[in-house]
């Protein structure tokens, strides 16, 4: 589904290849669907009369001053027949007060009609709504601060506090925009840039539940009535087509050449120790017990992940051992010594993929690829299930809840690499 060029308050118009019929799929600038059409002419034609009737602008002026085009050139027929007022645009409200868009038959085309339901005032603000209110007026950031502000009382982990921290890094270029300025097409592009650049439909989700929760506080505090981030359509979620493990024969190679390349071993290691990658860059030097072959995750987004013991397999050791040569806090930690973010952690692997040809690899295959290893090697199911982090159930699973480290060891070393 790819999104066509539009102006930026005007809407969005997205292409989609597998429908035949009617592949151009219209939204007005709040993320209401308008409509499907046949063709780009169509879907633009519309989009142009329903933001001449939100803008309160003749079509043909709107079209003409925004995109330099003339309504009639697009379209030279419309509907008729209806005892109703009929733009020359070949929109008229019906009796539900409803927008009627007909499109006339070019190049003996069918005439195409929708009904498109015009947003009330609510959607992002209203009559309602107290003008006096000097909220209003608040930046992107100013509302991101405030709201940070009420989250830190929450119960919260550190963890989350930097997550929200990298959220908004990914809107800040909107810092300085007035919030109640902001148009669907400002946060859906934003969205679109994560998956443009590679990221997961995790992120995208991330991203489109960070606004929605900045529109919450909006409404709290009476600046707005409606969250238009929840109009935001993520895509296909694609994520399980990188959850693929490495390969023996990868691995192998990643060991082979890990002495010139420092980053293969921080692979390595995540590979043989199973952690979610925020577990593992948030590895300090107090955590780590070499003599015992194990480290402590303190900092999870699961409560069971907390507090676990991760053993370290014999054949990483003395990766960790370089590691921890480097007087830092962190065990993953940048050229400075400071921790490693998980930005740049990521940008490094894919990059390292590309130039490796293996594309279909990602950061969370790390982690399934310990799992993967784990079964293979048969690992007994409950230490499996302690060590990466999983909810054990059953009752006499419930036995295993005080894990020690001689059962984490032994099944780490089930894997024969």
């Amino acid at each position: 589904m790819a999104t066509l060029s539009v102006p930026d308050d005007f809407g969005s118009i997205e292409h989609d290849k597998d429908d035949d019929m009617l592949p151009y799929k219209v939204r007005d600038y709040y993320g209401n669907e308008v409509g499907n059409f046949s063709d780009f002419s169509r879907a633009l034609l519309a989009l142009v009369i329903v933001n001449s009737h939100h803008k309160k602008i003749k079509a043909n002026s709107l079209a003409q001053s925004t995109m330099g085009l003339q309504v009639d050139k697009l379209y030279y027929s419309t509907i008729q027949g209806i005892n109703q007022d009929i733009y020359t645009d070949g929109s008229y409200f019906d009796e539900n007060n409803d927008l009627v868009i007909g499109l006339g038959g070019i190049n003996q085309r069918p005439i195409q009609k929708i009904v498109y339901q015009m947003p009330q005032a609510t959607t992002i603000s209203s009559d309602n709504i107290d003008p006096n209110n000097p909220l209003l007026n608040l930046t992107v950031k100013e509302v991101y601060e405030r709201w940070f502000h009420d989250k830190q009382y929450e119960d919260i982990s550190k963890n989350t506090i930097r997550n929200y921290s990298i959220m908004y890094k990914k809107i800040q270029h909107l810092a300085d925009r007035r919030f109640l300025s902001l148009r669907f097409s400002d946060l859906n592009n934003c969205v679109l840039h994560e998956k443009d650049v590679g990221n997961s439909f995790s992120m995208r989700k991330r991203v489109k539940l960070f606004f929605s929760q900045l529109y919450q506080w909006a409404i709290a505090h009476e600046m707005c009535t409606g969250n238009i981030a929840l109009n935001i359509k993520l895509g296909k979620n694609d994520s399980d087509s990188h959850r693929q493990p490495f390969s023996i024969e990868r691995i192998h190679y990643l060991f082979e050449h890990a002495p010139n390349n420092p980053f293969m071993e921080e692979i390595l290691m995540l590979i043989l120790c199973g952690c979610r990658i925020g577990e593992f860059l948030n590895i300090k030097r107090q955590d780590i017990h070499m003599d015992q072959r194990y480290f402590i995750v303190t900092e999870s987004k699961t409560k069971v992940g907390r507090g676990r013991i991760v053993p370290i397999h014999k054949k990483v050791m003395k990766f960790y051992r370089k590691k921890l040569r480097a007087k830092s806090e962190y065990l993953i930690h940048d050229a400075r010594g400071r921790k490693m973010d998980y930005e740049t952690w990521s940008k490094k692997f894919k990059q390292l993929m590309k130039h490796l040809g293996w594309t279909d690899m990602s950061v969370h295959g790390c982690r399934h690829t310990c799992a993967t290893l784990l079964h293979t090697f048969g690992a007994d199911i409950i230490d499996e299930k302690q060590l990466m982090g999983h909810c054990t159930e059953g009752i006499h699973e419930r036995v295993y809840l005080h894990q020690n480290v001689a059962n984490a060891v032994r099944a780490i070393d089930c894997i024969k690499i």
